[in-house]
């Protein structure tokens, strides 16, 4: 039962995922930064909160989905989730958007 309550959020975050992301290609960079870095603090707060994100700080880590023909860098700051249009990436990850 617990395993069904903890996959509704995962579904749901998929669904919204699947309608917004297309359209996000088309949003300026600041709207895209003002709508994701407070969506991945939430989606992420447990990680961020056991520390198994802490690894960022300080680092640059390029996600690109190349379906949508989407690219963020992020870090990792004392606030949360940080992401940048253009930034020296210390490492890429790229795929298609459902691959992550």
């Amino acid at each position: 039962m617990l395993s069904s309550v903890r996959a509704a959020p995962a579904a749901l975050g998929i669904r919204l995922a699947s309608q917004v992301l297309p359209i996000t290609r088309w949003m300026p960079f600041t709207l895209q930064q003002a709508l994701l870095e407070p969506l991945l603090d939430r989606v992420l707060a447990a990680p961020l909160a056991n520390g198994e994100l802490d690894m960022l700080h300080g680092r640059w880590l390029q996600l690109t989905l190349t379906d949508l023909g989407l690219s963020w860098c992020v870090s990792r700051d004392r606030q949360g989730l940080r992401i940048s249009q253009h930034q020296v990436a210390d490492a890429c990850i790229s795929g298609h958007w459902q691959d992550f």
